[in-house]
């Protein structure tokens, strides 16, 4: 279905071994990211300690902070002068006028830097775990308002339209949601429309399992090999995981420098060179974060060690029943996954402003979760539980709770980078906003 060109790219960048941090339009006191603090972030990020430097950067939105329109997120020419490759991102659960938004500046990117940025745009994900807050779990956790999966295949459809023909247009598309999402097989038609999958994964936040520090590799990469089961042959790429510095104790998890490295060593070690990953994440640029995934002191100094010289890269073999019961579970739920789990990190600053610039007005954010976005009964009870009225304003992604483009009048949830999300785990619903 798609081209030749397309797929080739896909391989290439498989190959390639991505290896970045994700970085959202806001950092955690509220403040946007300029060109001169993404050019900042990038040098660190190609310039850490004890690693051979991270040299990609996957961002939640096209947009850029605070803009009341379709301003271009000024990560990219950020990513021009700094030679970082970028997997760009379109946020989807806003309405279908502020995705109208996010591919009106998609277009104006290409238009501005097309040739430019042609060798370093990784590809593109439509949307991050708008399955998950449409699932019994991320409605009871007050995620936010997301999408279900034939919406989701729509904005793809929409988003290579917009592709073809250009400088970009052999760019691959995906999507970012947490394991659970992928393993229930009523989100089949979206992965049939993607070209890869990128997952989510935080064993820190899965406190139905025995999630301590010591169990949290095998949590992961459990977690891994469930994606790639159901990814249809589809080349999976890690796109959110970390382990916190501070925060408070999560379930048998706790936060800390020691754990922070432990995790490391034990997950990014042996994804590195191996598997895409993009760690979550950098800095969130605030003391103030909680819980904080900040990899870098606000000086820019690792806080722990980031070496994997001597450390066993050899991956541990994925759990029979921990899979079985799990995948089981996500496959007979209703919705998009599961009731046993939570979607990413609650880390202010990273894609979601409360911001009150005089954008489109996303009349229909939650009729369009309900209906043509739904085709189960959990997304109609999801478009009743959003938080986005149909007299809010969107006003351009910033951040102080999850990837969400921010809203005035309307949705308070919409706040923050790996942050509405809240991770999936094998079994429970984990609350943590």
């Amino acid at each position: 279905m798609h081209s030749s060109l397309s797929l080739l790219a896909l391989a290439g960048a498989a190959t390639a071994q991505i290896r970045g941090f994700n970085y959202g339009a806001l950092y955690a006191d509220n403040s946007a990211r300029m060109q001169s603090d993404w050019e900042a972030d990038f040098k660190a990020a190609q310039n850490l300690p004890g690693t051979t430097g991270f040299t990609s950067a996957r961002l939640f939105t096209m947009i850029q902070g605070y803009s009341t329109g379709s301003d271009i997120i000024q990560a990219l020419p950020a990513a021009a002068a700094t030679n970082t490759s970028l997997l760009l991102g379109l946020w989807c659960s806003s309405g279908d006028a502020a995705f109208q938004l996010e591919l009106a500046a998609l277009g104006k990117a290409i238009t501005q830097y097309g040739d430019q940025l042609k060798d370093q745009i990784l590809g593109i994900s439509i949307g991050s775990e708008d399955l998950y807050r449409v699932s019994p779990t991320g409605i009871e956790n007050d995620s936010g308002p997301g999408v279900g999966p034939q919406q989701l295949v729509s904005y793809i459809s929409q988003a290579r339209k917009v592709l073809q023909g250009t400088a970009w247009a052999d760019k691959t598309i995906g999507h970012v949601d947490t394991w659970t999402s992928y393993v229930n097989a009523s989100n089949n038609p979206l992965i049939e429309a993607l070209d890869w999958v990128g997952v989510d994964a935080y064993p820190y936040f899965q406190t139905v399992n025995e999630n301590s520090i010591d169990n949290a590799e095998s949590l992961f990469f459990d977690a891994l090999s469930a994606t790639q089961g159901a990814a249809m042959g589809k080349d999976v790429w890690v796109t959110e995981t970390g382990w916190p510095v501070t925060g408070a104790k999560s379930g048998l998890a706790t936060s800390g420098t020691q754990n922070a490295e432990t995790y490391w060593k034990a997950v990014a070690c042996k994804l590195l060179g191996k598997t895409n990953t993009f760690w979550y994440q950098l800095t969130d640029g605030s003391t103030s974060a909680d819980p904080s995934f900040r990899v870098i002191s606000p000086e820019g100094a690792p806080l722990y060690d980031l070496s994997c010289s001597g450390v066993n890269t050899t991956r541990p073999s994925a759990s029979a029943s921990a899979l079985s019961s799990a995948t089981k579970a996500a496959a007979t739920a209703t919705g998009s996954s599961s009731g046993s789990a939570a979607g990413s990190p609650k880390e202010q600053g990273q894609n979601a402003g409360l911001s009150s610039g005089s954008g489109s007005s996303s009349s229909g954010s939650s009729s369009s979760t309900s209906g043509s976005s739904s085709s189960g009964s959990s997304y109609q009870a999801a478009a009743g539980n959003s938080t986005a009225s149909a007299n809010s304003t969107y006003s351009a992604p910033s951040s102080t709770s999850s990837h969400a483009p921010s809203y005035t009048g309307g949705a308070s949830a919409m706040v923050g980078s790996a942050t509405t999300a809240m991770i999936l785990a094998a079994g429970a619903a984990v609350a943590f906003l």
